[in-house]
């Protein structure tokens, strides 16, 4: 028994460091931890979970594929499993697959923010703009003050026509300033023009301009003025 307690904390040990060390971004060294941690205890599914991100973010869809694998035999409910491959999917362009992996992460867990979101994104993606909102909204039921999700769900209301809703959720979205303010304000922007209030648009492509020029954002700069000279030109 003290054998067995010995080498679950060792593999709990490597798991610690690897965790450590991915938060920092040195996600080799991590890797190599992770895979240490399952030396020790390759029941550690939350190594092998881990291991999916890692490998997937070096291009290495062979390995990540295989611990993706290993995690659902140990515990095929395991929603961040099914995440992480949905995400690695993404990247691959194999949307159809990474929507499946997601709506298997929600049905493991049926709260999972960030699975609604990517599957969100995915379904507005393909046009299919009601399932998206749906899981957008799922998503801020979870987590009412991810920018991101009011982001992606603001631009989805745009395409709908349902200005005012759009405007309540990117109005979210720049209460905090930083690089992706100017980007969030033009949306915002668009969705005032889109509600026929030309003055609010003009005032938030202002705003965003003078933003995305104190930060070099010189392409998005010009790209707002010009929408500036088509706001002057509108009846």
């Amino acid at each position: 028994m003290d054998e067995v307690k010995s080498l679950y904390a060792g593999g709990l040990t490597h798991f610690a460091k690897g965790s450590s060390l991915a938060r920092e971004g040195k996600n080799t060294e991590a890797t190599a931890e992770f895979e240490s941690a399952l030396q020790v205890n390759p029941r550690l599914i939350m190594a092998h979970v881990n291991l999916i991100a890692m490998y997937g973010e070096q291009g290495q869809l062979d390995q990540a594929e295989r611990h993706f694998r290993e995690a659902s035999k140990l515990d095929p409910g395991w929603a961040e499993a099914y995440y992480n491959w949905g995400l690695l999917l993404m990247r691959r362009q194999r949307t159809a697959e990474a929507g499946d992996a997601f709506r298997k992460a929600i049905a493991a867990n049926p709260h999972y923010a960030d699975a609604h979101v990517e599957l969100g994104q995915l379904l507005d993606e393909a046009g299919r703009m009601t399932e998206a909102q749906q899981h957008f909204r799922l998503a801020l039921e979870e987590a009412p003050a991810n920018r991101q999700t009011h982001y992606l769900f603001g631009r989805s209301l745009i395409r709908t026509g349902q200005f005012g809703e759009a405007i309540a959720q990117l109005l979210e979205t720049i209460q905090v300033e930083d690089d992706k303010t100017p980007v969030c304000m033009q949306a915002l922007a668009a969705a005032y023009q889109r509600a026929g209030d030309l003055k609010s648009a003009a005032h938030y492509t202002r705003e965003a301009r003078k933003r995305a020029l104190s930060r070099n954002m010189t392409a998005l700069a010009d790209q707002l003025q010009q929408d500036l000279v088509g706001l002057s030109k509108a009846p």
